[in-house]
């Protein structure tokens, strides 16, 4: 957020592979802690985006207490 302050860069959107979630989650997850308004797009390369927002809120989410659902935010 920095750098795209620093570089007067101004970013909506994000869209990114989504393999296994994890890159899709900490981007959310980040942006979401810095009050950021980008919203990241992952585009899934197997399974369904059903099983991804189960499987992030489930096993990275919850376990590290963040008070938002993945749905909301990817």
């Amino acid at each position: 957020m920095q750098q795209l302050k620093e570089m007067n860069l101004h970013i909506d959107d994000i869209v990114v592979s989504c393999g296994s979630g994890v890159t899709c989650a900490g981007l959310a997850a980040g942006f979401k802690l810095a009050n950021s308004h980008i919203k990241v797009h992952g585009m899934i390369a197997c399974d369904s985006a059903e099983y991804f927002h189960s499987y992030i809120n489930k096993e990275i989410f919850e376990p590290l207490g963040m008070p938002f659902r993945y749905r909301e935010e990817v």
